[in-house]
């Protein structure tokens, strides 16, 4: 059953809309690696984990939406 569930999770994003890029965009957010300032700053591609429009905290997943 719970590999019924993970399955039925991953493929939501790919059921919620037709549009390609917008799946791909809804993916990334629920699995964690859409490329924010707090990644790119782990794989050294960016200087600053801070957050690029408000630079006052760490820029992921929850602080981009949120803010």
């Amino acid at each position: 059953m719970a590999k019924e569930n993970l399955n039925k999770f991953y493929l939501l994003s790919f059921k919620a809309t037709k549009e390609v890029n917008l799946a791909i965009f809804q993916h990334k957010i629920m699995h964690n690696i859409l490329a924010t300032n707090c990644i790119l700053n782990k794989m050294k591609t960016v200087a600053s984990p801070s957050c690029s429009f408000c630079s006052s905290e760490s820029q992921n997943i929850r602080h981009l939406f949120q803010y």
